[in-house]
């Protein structure tokens, strides 16, 4: 483990679709403080995700050197297509739960998406808030209610860009030459386990951590955990 803190400086948390800061540091933060690494967990700009997050890592190299990117979601799929921009810049990608490779068109996650801000714009917040709860476990719920509040009125501008980002390409993570941990959580129909394995064929040097659901909902810090000790095991 202490490799890690040669090779980088920085831990760039990136959540996925409605998500915020607050979860990121849930997930990654246990892991990273066991490294004695700053965790930085990025709170999205609803109306333009994919900019607040590049300007993220793009401060955080600047301010202290080569990051680790990590990710959850559609901020896996950012993180790693700015890694494979940046790769002087990134010493690792650590993305958990991909939902698609390239096109989204037909993608659990970016149906979903697209259907979540149509619902928005028709209905408002408080009633798809009560759904999502109805039809979510408690833990989801819970977190998702909290960040879908913060990013209101702006939430269905960040689900459409969403449903809609074709990224990464495959083409990016083939070009990838440093270490890449997929995490993926077995019984999530959104983000398909398969996903996570079409990224792993796709990457020169990857390896791939499967979670059950229960396990995450019980402490998502092990999801966390999980993907950090194969990156040690894979960076060494």
């Amino acid at each position: 483990m202490p490799l890690l803190k040669t090779v980088a400086s920085v831990v760039v948390a990136l959540p996925g679709a409605g998500s915020d800061a607050a979860f990121m540091a849930e997930v990654f933060g246990p892991a990273a403080a066991a490294l004695g690494l700053p965790l930085i967990p990025v709170d999205p700009d609803p109306r333009a995700v994919r900019a607040s997050y590049e300007q993220a890592l793009d401060a955080a190299v600047q301010d202290a050197g080569p990051v680790i990117v990590c990710g959850f979601s559609i901020g896996s799929h950012i993180g790693a297509q700015w890694a494979s921009e940046h790769q002087d810049q990134c010493a690792g990608v650590l993305a958990c739960l991909p939902a698609w490779l390239g096109d989204p068109a037909g993608a659990a996650a970016a149906e979903n998406a697209k259907h979540t801000a149509k619902l928005l714009r028709e209905q408002g917040l408080g009633p798809i808030l009560a759904d999502m709860r109805a039809g979510s476990p408690g833990w989801v719920a819970e977190r998702l209610a909290r960040s879908w509040t913060a990013q209101w009125p702006g939430l269905p501008d960040a689900f459409e860009e969403i449903g809609k980002t074709a990224l990464p390409t495959e083409a990016a993570l083939a070009a990838l030459r440093i270490p890449v941990v997929l995490g993926a959580v077995r019984g999530d129909p959104i983000h398909p386990v398969q996903a996570a394995r079409r990224w792993l064929g796709a990457l020169a040097k990857g390896t791939l951590v499967e979670l059950d659901f229960a396990e995450v909902g019980a402490d998502p810090s092990r999801l966390g955990h999980a993907v950090f000790d194969a990156f040690a095991e894979l960076a060494a």
